[in-house]
Parts: C-alpha cells; sequence; structure tokens
C-alpha cells in the first residue's frame, strides 16, 4: 500500500475530528476536460459504475471504468478521478476500515491487517455473473441515512458482503 509520508500526499481525512465513518453517494457527471486533484485519503473506495466512463488514475497507470465494471482503492492509495469524455453514473462508497472490524469471542486481527495484504486497487471489469454487485451497490445506496439504525445495520451487511468479494478475488 502506498503510504502518504512517502508519497508526499497529505491525505485529505488527515484532521480526526473532521473525518467520516462513510459516505454513500450515487453521482451523475457530465463530461469535463479537467480531473480531480491527485489525493490519498484514510478510507477505502469502493465505485461501481452504472453508466458511461470513468476514468481514475493512480501514480504508476489508470483504470478506465465503463458500465459493469467496479473498483477497490484501498486505504492511502494516490489516486484522481476524470469524467472523460462522456455522461458517467456511478456509485460511490467510501468507508472508513474500522467499520470493518468485526467484535468476536475468539480474537481476530483488525481489518487493516488484511486491507496492508491487499494491493492498492483491484478493478473488476464487467461481468454478467456479477449482476448482484450493481444491486449491492443500489442497496447500500438506498440504505444510507445518518439516523436510521436497522438501515445502517443492513447497510454494513452490504459492506461486509462486498469486502468478501474483494478479499475472494
Amino acid at each position: 500500500m502506498q503510504i502518504a509520508d512517502k508519497s508526499g500526499l497529505k491525505p485529505l481525512n488527515f484532521d480526526k475530528t473532521q473525518r467520516r465513518f462513510i459516505d454513500v453517494a450515487f453521482n451523475r457527471v457530465k463530461p469535463a476536460s479537467y480531473s480531480g486533484a491527485f489525493h490519498c485519503h484514510e478510507n477505502i473506495e469502493l465505485i461501481y459504475c452504472v453508466s458511461g466512463r470513468l476514468k481514475i488514475a493512480f501514480s504508476s497507470n489508470e483504470i478506465l471504468l465503463k458500465k459493469g465494471d467496479w473498483i477497490f482503492i484501498n486505504s492511502y492509495c494516490g489516486h484522481s478521478t476524470n469524467p472523460n469524455s462522456s455522461v458517467n453514473e456511478h456509485y460511490l462508497i467510501n468507508l472508513n476500515p474500522e467499520i470493518l472490524d468485526v467484535a468476536s469471542s475468539s480474537p481476530i486481527p483488525k481489518a487493516l491487517h488484511f486491507l496492508k495484504k491487499l494491493p492498492d486497487y483491484i478493478h473488476f471489469p464487467a461481468n454478467t455473473s456479477r449482476e448482484d454487485i450493481y444491486s449491492l451497490f443500489n442497496k447500500a445506496y438506498e440504505n444510507f441515512t445518518q439516523g436510521n439504525f436497522v438501515k445502517r445495520l443492513a447497510l454494513q451487511s452490504v459492506i461486509m458482503e462486498l469486502m468478501c468479494h474483494i478479499f475472494e478475488e
């Protein structure tokens, strides 16, 4: 994993008092000739491309997400996004790794232990057998709310299922 100190990037959510543990959004982005600033952050990002194309640049290469593609971006991995040349619709789940920690009667390592073993990012190309992935992102979006405890539990369940797909790869 890229470490912010070594890459020279200051993480966006460096101030612990302002960090958010989870955000889920559905974005409709118009084509643009610009790209977002190259940045990193403590949170993990999961992005599912619903339509159009979204270019994600890393320090060593670029990934072009197309309809049905999704990507996992690990903590502190430097990246930027560019809506490319078409209207793009995508789900974005941005979550703090602490959400993945599971309390158990037997000792289980913290999620960070497992995340450090993963690469900076994992690209999952569109696949007809992955219709369930779209429905998981959609379910996460529908269950994202700050105040409803039951919906928050459902959201955490969806996130855990998505992370299982990542760790299985």
